[in-house]
């Protein structure tokens, strides 16, 4: 049968109508949420459609008594009661309250205009009465309240109006005013009893709407529910289903991809049963069938099951999916396999564990080379380990130095003052005592140091390959990438040195790269000015910049047991000793070292080592700033290193020196050359190979000539911390450490050959005759520069700091009698208060570097924030934090070892203030 749509009838559209006016009315409040609103939106829409319609027919049948009665004013409400109610149902987003509220006032105006027209016994009190009862339908019992009372008060009024004859005397009116009285009475009683009652009802059938609504709603919202478990459960079983089908088709594939891997590949459900082995496993003597249903440590040594429960409940307690462990498994022989592998949690949607999948991997062999490997460090490690006698050796030397300084300066001042020749030579011996007492303590803070280095020239990229070929093994699975710039200067330095410290650099990235997805090394060999820079870059665990000061310290590792942040793969221990060597070494050739890091993004580490090329360049020979060279000088090179002694016969033949040069290989072909030539300047390694020392070659050229200039070079530190009381001995020596610069070699070279060619014989000691009254003016500095050179003094304002109260007597006691103003502090904050409130007024800083509350280099910085110009000398006893190139770099014009020397002071105080002026 064919069904054919309904065409819509007149009620239809009316109640279309009808719902659309409603909606407008029921503004701005929901039309669908607020029921209440909508059943009155609903009444007051249907009042103002009716009203406007039967408003129409009223207006027409009233209008014979309008114009009969002159009732003008009754036409004027009607006319604006029928505009407002086209207005109110038709015109859009005027609120809800607006709408009844003036619809209620027009019931109201209208019936009291019709008692005022026509009078109390016309149909005015019905309006007034239709009022009351409409305002509770439509606002509430307190709006009927309202209007009850309105009306009571607007028909009390009238009353005493027609009572007191002042109106109504046309009207037709009751009978008595006792009737009329009662009449009024019973009005509002009725009209009260019939607006709360229909309010009340209005308010009741719309809670049993309201809960109709409710009910009907939890239904559906039951039903909607039902629907969707029921979808989700077709759905869950379908997936699950498809599920176990892949299941079974990816074990077979796993089973034919591990058929030939080495890995032991293993699949266990949330219980940790076996669901799934590998081939693999039979290398232990199981077979996967054999596996397949019983627990995941079958095969795992008892010790090791209480561990690996241990990392996996950790690993649930912070929500780690994977985890990589170290753990023995024993085959059915017995035997125990040491096996690394990872542990892969695979989680349900709502959080339960579903499969834990377990990759691991040999290492039973590794394990014996690890060990092979560590057994042969041991003995390296155990040398390293020294380094920890001098770094407590330094920390000590500083305060043993500053009570060494007092002893020493109360001495030569005392010295200076004293008439008695037998007193003096006791005071000298004193003092002789105390330069011993410096050289001793050098000595204990150079203990357990390597010897100089052994030099010679190799290309920097070169080595950089072999020790990655050495490495090959331990970098397996890190992208390398190498940058080298082009024609990179050969490097002159130890090999073995260089090699060792990029090997431990490597071994760094490589431990921080262990934990590190797609780990990577960038390895870049470049030349900034006068510098060979190397930088080795890793994407590894990075290091907080809390311990960037401390990398450099022996014994500090973040490895191991103090892995806090589970940075470093399981096994990786440190030494602590890695970097400190590799400081050492880059150091012990005049270089630099240093790391830029971040958490998580890896560690750069940056070498800076000097250039030294085969001769000098244009640029070094002009500026050298010396004007005329001593040329055409028969010199003799004493050195077993080839590098060493090309370069230094090279610089000397050649402009602007153009020296006759003799090489001496070793201590027999040095003294046979002696024996057949005289040279005016002997250069004189210290370490010779064989059974004759540099120092043997001294004492032998010494019995031929007591004056020929010698100039040792040696970075042997024993030999450095006795050269300078040798040179109290020998004005006719000079030394250098290793490896040194060129243009330095050359000014060295012509310093010595200038005194000798002048007859000058630079010696420290005190001449003869000197008076008390002269004070300190005829000191001798040792150097051959200074000899025979009176102190100089000055007038200039000099501030001076040192935590230490007798060094700061004593110093300021030198440098008065020198003719200096000065201002002392032993508080480094009151020193800096002290400058800051007349910066202008100093000339001069002297200060320590070890002080309480703030070191000398934090006080120099915080000087020359303040004045940038002024000039400053620090004194230390001992710091690996500064140098003499960090104190330059730092803006410190000259760097003391303590104890200091007065004519040493007097001299550098002199030249950092002439420097300044100029």
């Amino acid at each position: 049968m064919h069904k054919f749509s309904q065409k819509p009838s007149v009620s239809d559209h009316f109640l279309g109508f009808q719902q659309s006016v409603a909606t407008r009315i029921a503004w701005p409040y929901s039309f669908e949420k607020d029921s209440l609103v909508r059943w009155r939106a609903n009444i007051l829409s249907s009042i103002l459609i009716v009203g406007l319609i039967t408003g129409v027919f009223a207006f027409a049948a009233a209008a014979a008594l309008i114009v009969k009665k002159n009732a003008w004013g009754l036409a004027f409400v009607d006319s604006l009661g029928l505009v407002l109610c086209l207005v109110f149902l038709f015109v859009h987003r005027i609120r809800y309250e607006i709408r009844a509220a003036v619809s209620l006032l027009i019931f109201y105006v209208i019936g009291m205009a019709i008692i005022l027209s026509v009078g109390p016994l016309s149909g005015g009190p019905a309006w007034l009465f239709a009022f009351a009862v409409i305002a509770g339908v439509l606002m509430g019992n307190t709006a009927a309240f309202a209007a009850i009372i309105l009306n009571a008060l607007s028909l009390a009024a009238i009353s005493i109006l027609i009572l007191t004859g002042r109106w109504g005397h046309d009207f037709v009116f009751f009978t008595s005013s006792q009737a009329m009285a009662a009449a009024g009475v019973n009005f509002i009683v009725l009209n009260s009893i019939t607006a709360v009652s229909v309010s009340t009802l209005v308010k009741g059938l719309y809670q049993l709407f309201r809960k109709k609504e409710e009910l009907a709603e939890g239904l559906a919202s039951e039903r909607s529910q039902l629907i969707q478990t029921k979808n989700r459960l077709e759905s869950e079983v379908k997936e699950r289903k498809s599920a176990e089908t892949r299941l079974q088709e990816n074990q077979k594939l796993l089973a034919q991809i591990t058929k030939h891997t080495s890995a032991m590949v293993s699949i266990h459900d949330a219980d940790g049963n076996y669901v799934f082995a590998s081939p693999s496993h039979e290398q232990l003597g199981y077979t996967p069938q054999d596996l397949i249903g019983k627990s995941g440590f079958t095969m795992v040594v008892e010790e090791d099951i209480p561990y690996l429960l241990e990392n996996f409940e950790n690993a649930k307690r912070k929500k780690i999916s994977s985890v990589f462990l170290n753990y023995r498994l024993k085959n059915t022989r017995g035997g125990i396999h040491n096996y690394q592998g990872s542990f892969d949690g695979i989680i349900n949607q709502d959080g339960t564990l579903e499969r834990i999948i377990c990759v691991g991997e040999d290492i039973t062999e590794l394990r014996k080379a690890q060990a092979e490997k560590i057994q042969a460090l041991t003995l390296a490690a155990e040398a390293q380990k020294l380094a920890l006698v001098g770094q407590v050796a330094g920390k000590m030397a500083h305060d043993f130095n500053n009570i060494l300084g007092v002893v020493m300066g109360t001495a030569e001042l005392a010295i200076l003052d004293c008439p008695h020749e037998q007193t003096r030579e006791s005071l000298q011996l004193i003092f002789d005592q105390t330069i011993r007492g410096k050289n001793l303590t050098k000595n204990l803070v150079a203990f357990a140091r390597d010897q100089e280095p052994k030099q010679e020239f190799f290309d920097i990229d070169e080595k950089i390959d072999l020790v990655l070929n050495l490495l090959k093994k331990d970098l397996e699975g890190i992208d390398i990438k190498t940058e080298y710039a082009d024609l990179l200067p050969a490097l002159l330095a130890d090999p073995g040195m260089i090699e060792h410290a990029l090997v431990n650099i490597f071994q760094n990235a490589v431990h921080a790269t262990s934990m590190t997805p797609s780990p990577k090394i960038v390895i870049r060999a470049g030349v900034q000015e006068k510098w060979i820079v190397l930088e080795i870059e890793d994407n590894g665990c990075g290091i907080s910049e809390t311990f960037f000061d401390k990398v450099f310290e022996p014994s500090f590792t973040l490895k191991g047991s103090k892995d806090t942040r589970g940075a470093y793969a399981s096994g990786i221990k440190g030494t602590g000793y890695g970097m400190a060597n590799v400081k050492r070494y880059i150091q012990q050739h005049n270089g630099s070292v240093s790391i830029a890091s971040e958490l998580q993004k890896g560690t750069t580490v940056t070498i800076r080592l000097p250039v030294i090329k085969r001769q000098l360049t244009p640029d070094e020979i002009t500026g050298a700033g010396i004007e005329t060279f001593i040329t055409n000088k028969h010199i003799l090179v004493v050195e077993d290193e080839p590098a060493i002694s090309d370069i230094q016969s090279r610089i000397l033949s050649q402009a602007p020196c153009h020296h006759t040069v003799d090489i001496a290989e070793d201590g027999p072909a040095a003294l046979d050359l002696l024996a057949e030539k005289m040279y005016d300047l002997i250069s004189l390694d210290y370490i010779l190979p064989g059974n004759f020392t540099g120092m043997d070659i001294y004492r032998h050229i010494r019995e031929i000539s007591k004056t020929v200039p010698v100039l040792f070079i040696s970075g042997n530190i024993e030999f450095l911390e006795s050269i300078k009381e040798l040179q109290q001995k020998d004005p006719h020596i000079d030394h250098m450490s290793k490896p040194c610069m060129n243009m330095d070699y050359v000014k060295r070279i012509h310093q010595l050959l200038l005194h000798q060619v002048a007859g000058v014989s630079p010696k420290m000691g005190r001449p003869t005759g000197q008076t008390p009254e002269s004070r300190a003016g005829s000191l001798f500095q040792k150097g051959p520069e200074k000899e025979n050179a009176v102190l100089p003094g000055g007038d200039e304002h000099i501030l001076l700091v040192d935590d230490e109260k007798t060094i700061v007597q004593l110093q300021t006691q030198i440098l008065e009698e020198l003719g200096y103003t000065i201002t002392s502090f032993t508080d480094s904050l009151a020193a800096v208060d002290g400058f800051q409130a007349d910066p202008e007024g100093f000339d001069l800083v002297i200060t320590d570097m070890a002080m309480p509350r703030m070191t000398g280099a934090k006080l120099a910085g915080e000087m020359i924030a303040i004045r940038s110009d002024i000039p400053i000398i620090m004194c230390t006893g001992f710091s690996d934090r500064i140098s003499e190139e960090t104190a330059k770099f730092a803006g410190i014009k000259h760097l003391f070892m303590k104890p200091l020397v007065v004519s040493d002071l007097a001299f550098a105080v002199r030249k950092v203030l002439d420097e300044a002026k100029k």
